[in-house]
């Protein structure tokens, strides 16, 4: 299946007027793309019941999905949460830390709540928790400050007995939360069961109730391939439908107790805080491809249990188109389900250097594209009707 990269200026809008929202990404899409509409754009919409997206594409030729390269000596800040920390109990709560020296950690707030699993989504970073009643949690963590939400979301679903994650990783192609969690399912109790957590509500979903086997860490790409290490240190793929595995190859660690990894959505370079049979918090890189590990070095002063590791990232390029102009939507006079959409193509990029060119323009409504435009050129007004059968 080949990889497209496509670099888009989108703006949302309602068919009676009105813009919703602007925002420019990096969209990467599948072949066939028909089938894989559901983007990682993010974007939302007015309360009516028909919307439009014009989207003006560059394509790009190469099927990288790599964006940029990080030294060793530059390193990429990591955000994560300790659970516990056996020589320095202050370090309890939100920490963040550079990739090129672990050890100089920096704790951004204490905090005194028990948090099992996090991961970053959309704009909030979330972890859950257990609640005075015991009850799993969903709370957020402001990244700047460490300051915790006022407000939480119960956990339910899971047939009526919603589980407490320990591990979480969140879908930006898809846009779901996924989190691992005990089996109720195994006798033994100890194999992991996949699950989605809806971030509105709280409400738990089974994709896989035993996976047959303990997984400790979860991480999902800018694709959307879910990897996971389980219990004896096999790198795994995970189908994120399913909960079919696949294994890759052996990481040469073993796992114990809680821990943490994440993509560098950026980079592809996953980054895995492992607490082992032999340390507790230590970083390493991982190779997804090879299940090959890279020590990059302790956790602050060492023995601490880390969770909800975050690599922050950003999901569109400086030389993508910048934001569309002058847009308006013009609703049929008569009533009919018609309107005439106008705009001014960009004429920069989003760094703010000269467009030269662009590609084509999309044209959806409620999520299905209805008009591709060839012929658009920066800084071009351009008008298009739309109407509906």
């Amino acid at each position: 299946m080949n990889l497209k990269r496509i670099f888009s200026w989108v703006m949302s809008m309602s068919i009676i007027g009105g813009i919703a929202l602007a925002q420019s990404v990096e969209r990467f899409e599948h072949q066939p793309v028909d089938q894989y509409r559901q983007s990682i754009v993010h974007t939302e919409f007015d309360a009516s019941d028909t919307h439009k997206v014009v989207s003006c594409y560059n394509v790009q030729s190469d099927n990288k999905i790599v964006q940029k390269t990080v030294s060793a000596d530059e390193g990429v800040e990591i955000y994560a949460f300790t659970e516990w920390n056996l020589k320095d109990d202050d370090a309890k709560g939100l920490i963040k830390f550079n990739s090129s020296a672990p050890g100089q950690m920096t704790s951004v707030k204490r905090l005194d709540i028990w948090a099992t699993a996090g991961a970053y989504a959309e704009e909030d970073y979330y972890i859950m928790a257990n609640d005075n009643s015991f009850n799993p949690t969903l709370f957020t963590v402001d990244l700047t400050t460490g300051e915790l939400s006022e407000t939480s979301i119960t956990c339910t679903g899971a047939d009526g007995y919603p589980l407490q994650a320990f591990e979480m990783s969140y879908d930006v192609y898809g846009r779901v939360m996924y989190m691992l969690a005990n089996s109720p399912f195994d006798p033994e109790g100890y194999n992991s069961a996949l699950l989605t957590v809806d971030l509105s509500t709280g409400e738990q979903v089974y994709v896989d109730e035993n996976m047959g086997r303990h997984f400790y860490t979860l991480a999902i790409d800018a694709e959307g391939v879910m990897y996971g290490v389980d219990g004896s240190g096999m790198l795994c793929k995970i189908d994120k439908f399913t909960g079919d595995i696949t294994e890759v190859s052996s990481t040469g660690l073993r796992p114990f107790y809680r821990q943490s990894m994440d993509f560098d959505r950026e980079t592809g370079i996953v980054y895995w805080v492992c607490s082992s049979t032999q340390r507790y918090g230590v970083l390493y890189t991982l190779d997804v491809k090879t299940a090959t590990t890279q020590l990059l070095g302790a956790i602050g002063k060492d023995e601490q249990q880390v969770i909800g590791v975050h690599v922050p990232y950003s999901l569109y390029r400086h030389d993508a188109p910048s934001y569309v102009t002058n847009l308006t939507i013009t609703p049929d006079a008569g009533g009919e389900k018609k309107a005439t959409l106008t705009w001014t193509c960009p004429t920069t990029t989003i760094g703010g250097d000269p467009l030269e060119s662009i590609e084509c323009v999309e044209i959806s409504r409620d999520g299905v594209v209805v008009a591709t435009l060839d012929n658009a050129q920066p800084g071009q007004s351009m008008t298009w009707n739309d109407e509906v059968e």
